[in-house]
């Protein structure tokens, strides 16, 4: 994660695929670098998706649907 001359975003893809895989640290990390950096829409959007994810509201959401 943390390698020598590492850009961020190859970082923050090597996160988003952690976080996909339901890694919670991984995705707080992701959604931290993600706030800071917020460049785009898309951007704004996964770090929304991710915090909801951290805070337990996908969990919340998807008990709900069924």
């Amino acid at each position: 994660l943390f390698r020598e001359n590492c850009k961020p975003r190859p970082c923050l893809d090597e996160l988003a695929h952690a976080a996909a895989g339901g890694h919670n640290v991984a995705t707080y990390v992701a959604t931290l670098f993600l706030y800071r950096a917020n460049s785009s829409t898309g951007d704004h959007d996964t770090m929304m998706q991710y915090i909801r994810k951290v805070e337990g509201e996908e969990e919340s959401r998807a008990a709900v649907a069924d």
